[in-house]
């Protein structure tokens, strides 16, 4: 099996990425040009409109075109969910996460850290560590262990600022007589 012209132009885009986006827009203009099928360059188009211009409409259809052409490309599924999560479509994240974890190859911890983000978002703060504790427990890399142990510092910091949030509130609306 040789690379065909799409896959060169999208090994291209990836090599300058993040660094050169003027050349990794026009490499991924040419591999989606010979192959507007390409899923890796539909999704790394995606997640540059995502990530980088903040262009999240024309993000989603990207990442929506590399789905549609390729069930079982894993990036696509975690930056589209993580996207519904920053677009405030939480439903639609936890539909994605749900079907995502069941593709082979998928990294499982990632697609868990994005639930935790959706929790997060959703207030759910309790269930939103158990989640990144099952994460913690699948990963294998040390690093991003030590980042989900960031997350969860995090949220412990939203819990107790919102039981003195609550506190606070129950003085203020029972004043002493």
């Amino acid at each position: 099996m040789s690379l065909t012209i799409a896959d060169k132009y999208y090994l291209k885009a990836v090599d300058g990425y993040p660094y050169e986006l003027k050349e990794v827009i026009e490499y991924l203009s040419y591999a989606l040009s010979y192959d507007d099928a390409h899923a890796p360059a539909n999704c790394l188009m995606g997640k540059l409109y995502m990530l980088q211009l903040k262009d999240y409409e024309l993000a989603e259809h990207y990442l929506n075109q590399a789905i549609i052409t390729n069930l079982s490309y894993p990036d696509s599924y975690k930056y589209l969910a993580l996207l519904k999560v920053w677009t405030n479509d939480i439903d639609a994240a936890f539909k994605i996460i749900s079907y995502a974890m069941k593709i082979k190859g998928m990294d499982r911890s990632t697609m868990l850290w994005v639930k935790a983000n959706a929790l997060e978002c959703r207030m759910d703060f309790q269930e939103a560590k158990k989640v990144l504790e099952e994460a913690k427990l699948i990963c294998i890399q040390n690093e991003v262990i030590k980042d989900f142990d960031q997350m969860i510092k995090r949220i412990n910091g939203k819990i107790k600022a919102r039981e003195k949030a609550v506190k606070k509130k129950k003085k203020v609306v029972n004043p002493p007589i």
